[in-house]
């Protein structure tokens, strides 16, 4: 294990707007490379392909597929994260790319069962080529927060927090209308990729919501803005992911979509609701904040989680899983 190289890679406009992609891939590298295992994230200071055992490439985006089959000519190995979750069946055109990264892959990682199960439905992934690995948090969000430093940056107080790009797969429209139903104020943390989603989620917020798209992954900043926050939620389409783990370690109380997503990370934890229902969205916000038991269930949550995917509990299970593979 100890010596093994892996590149990370993603497609060229991945990072145009901050999102939990970037989260991922730092803390997956750093990960790595506090257990003995080289990790470099692909750009101007990677090493030539050479240089690495094999590839993790983050993305089945048609622009990444020169790269992928750049390395794929090289004969390196290569594991795919596909990283995509579908609210609704995919057209032909996209499955037909997908399944060209999959017949490629040496293997394909899925950060969940459900992910892997819903993935599958729609590409031919062969049970072989499928690999579960447990997401593993950093250990800087188990550090204590610089709980002043959020005030250089954040208007607001006693605010819900939501962490994500806006963009409407993240659904935070609808998170905006229970918050003014309920006149509660929020902070939005995160880039966009849809200009008119952003303005209208703006327009509907007024002064009640924050929106702050420039906040660096697993920055202290990010814990401050967290342990600053009375509720973190997270009513998407697609499953919360990493960054409702972060929000577990702060000791938070969370609300997160209704799905099996939710059901197999955290169990009854969290507060839940039908991303599509405002009434239900409105009620779990309402539950969170007023709730007597709110603080013994997010202890709860932080306790599962903590045991589970902090990088000091996870990071050795993590990384065998990545290196194992490899082979075969």
């Amino acid at each position: 294990m100890a010596g093994m190289k892996f590149l990370l890679s993603t497609y060229s406009t991945a990072f145009l707007a901050s999102g939990g992609g970037e989260s991922e891939l730092v803390q997956i590298a750093e990960t790595l490379n506090e257990s003995a295992v080289h990790a470099d994230i692909y750009g101007i200071q990677s090493r030539p392909l050479d240089f690495y055992d094999a590839v993790m490439h983050f993305s089945v985006q048609a622009e990444g597929k020169a790269f992928f089959d750049a390395v794929r000519a090289r004969q390196t190995p290569i594991l795919l994260w596909p990283n995509v979750w579908w609210s609704s069946p995919p057209v032909a055109s996209e499955i037909e790319r997908i399944q060209l990264f999959v017949n490629q892959a040496h293997k394909v990682l899925f950060k969940s069962l459900t992910e892997c199960e819903q993935f599958a439905r729609h590409v031919n992934v062969p049970p072989a080529k499928r690999v579960v690995a447990p997401i593993c948090v950093s250990s800087r969000f188990t550090t204590a927060p610089d709980l002043d430093l959020a005030k250089t940056v954040c208007e607001m107080d006693d605010y819900v927090l939501c962490l994500g790009r806006v963009e409407p797969i993240k659904n935070q429209l609808t998170l905006i209308r229970a918050l003014r139903q309920l006149g509660l104020r929020g902070v939005m943390v995160g880039g966009h990729n849809d200009a008119a989603y952003l303005q209208q989620c703006k327009a509907e917020a007024g002064d009640s919501v924050q929106f702050l798209p420039w906040v660096k992954p697993c920055s202290r900043l990010l814990l401050s803005l967290l342990a600053g926050s009375r509720v973190v939620a997270e009513t998407s389409f697609d499953p919360a992911g990493r960054s409702s783990l972060e929000a577990a370690l702060a000791n938070k109380p969370l609300v997160l979509s209704a799905d099996d997503w939710v059901d197999e990370y955290f169990a009854d934890t969290v507060y839940k609701a039908d991303p599509h229902s405002l009434d239900q969205t409105v009620a779990a916000l309402q539950q969170a904040i007023s709730d007597a038991q709110g603080a013994r269930l997010a202890a709860r949550a932080h306790e599962r989680i903590a045991e589970r995917h902090a990088s000091t509990a996870a990071a050795a299970q993590f990384v065998t899983t990545i290196v194992d593979a490899c082979d075969g």
